[in-house]
């Protein structure tokens, strides 16, 4: 978790980075007794009543999140005027005022500048692999997925790496190692992943020299402690940097948000019919099913002449990308905005 102050003001107006927590303290209802602490700690006075924002633009936190923390509140006789912030896209009446900013990724830690500043020739690049697929934190999902790729694809199809993140899930958590069986984790591509910038700022071309990029959101609706909701993190963007045409492994409903922000997912290309299938296995089973097929219908020349092809709009996503991330911080001073009108 980034090491950030978990208070700021915004206009007159208290804003809590909700994201900057402990969640297995707000699931357990002991929200309100954390906050009291930070507030405390940041010396920010909390009064009853107070108007406060919940910036909740990181990860996939939901209103069923803010239930938890105003159930806490509540129950220690804490009342707050209440205004929320979201990255997932919530369509439902709530008991407090909301705004929702499903782009909000596309300013992750950089990741959109330092590809812009790299020095490759993109329309000179030649695809090598069919394509690539980076999980550094270890789930029963994701290694399910890796199962899933390994025993379906030659090795020479595609770019592998799953827990790459060091950390006690590889040996703690439960049913891993029967997940990805016969396999073992880490699979690694390019060392153990330890800091921000590792995991955000590649520079290594053969990463970019696949046709398509496998992209595995945090949403999940099988892992433990995974959030449940559609959101698009930078998992879902990085692949446009990159010149590359996603695939999602995530939630039903994940393909439509990132059309919903005008970005183009190849649909002649690629069939993005898995988005809708609300079974999670079935789901999977038809993603690789989907990638098989194209795999035998087109060769590595295939696909080269394909990605010349289809250049301009791969242009046209990569510009988007530009946008969105240089009107990034407006958009977010422009919701926050309308939160407090």
């Amino acid at each position: 978790m980034i090491n950030i102050p978990k208070f700021y003001t915004f206009n007159g107006i208290t804003v809590y980075n909700y994201w900057n927590n402990d969640f297995d303290i707000v699931r357990k209802g002991n929200f309100c007794n954390e906050f009291l602490k930070q507030a405390k700690e940041e010396n920010i006075q909390i009064k009853n009543k107070q108007k406060i924002i919940f910036d909740c633009c990181n990860e996939g936190i939901a209103p069923s999140d803010i239930t938890l923390a105003t159930d806490s509140l509540d129950a220690n006789d804490i009342e707050l005027e209440l205004m929320v912030l979201f990255n997932v896209t919530v369509n439902e009446e709530l008991p407090y005022k909301y705004v929702c900013f499903p782009g909000h990724f596309v300013a992750h830690c950089g990741f959109v500048n330092h590809v812009r500043n790299l020095d490759v020739k993109w329309n000179e690049l030649h695809l090598s692999t069919y394509f690539i697929s980076l999980m550094r934190r270890a789930s029963v999902g994701r290694a399910t997925l890796a199962k899933n790729i390994l025993d379906n694809f030659k090795p020479e199809d595609f770019l592998l790496s799953c827990g790459s993140q060091s950390n006690k899930w590889i040996t703690e958590l439960p049913n891993l190692k029967e997940a990805i069986s016969p396999y073992k984790l880490p699979i690694l591509l390019d060392g153990i992943i330890d800091n921000y910038k590792v995991q955000h700022h590649h520079d290594d071309t053969n990463f970019f020299a696949c046709l398509f990029n496998v992209a595995v959101e945090t949403s999940s609706q099988t892992d433990d402690d995974s959030w449940r909701e559609i959101f698009i993190s930078e998992k879902s963007l990085k692949p446009f940097a990159y010149r590359q045409i996603p695939i999602w492994f995530a939630v039903p409903g994940t393909v439509q948000e990132v059309r919903d922000l005008g970005f183009d997912v190849f649909d002649d290309v690629i069939d993005h019919s898995y988005d809708t299938i609300v079974d999670p296995d079935k789901r999977m089973k038809k993603m690789i099913s989907v990638l098989q097929t194209f795999i035998s219908n087109n060769t590595l020349n295939d696909i080269n002449t394909l990605r010349k092809s289809l250049w301009e709009r791969i242009n046209d996503n990569v510009n988007l990308l530009y946008k969105l991330n240089e009107q990034h911080p407006y958009t977010k001073q422009k919701y926050m905005l309308e939160l407090i009108k």
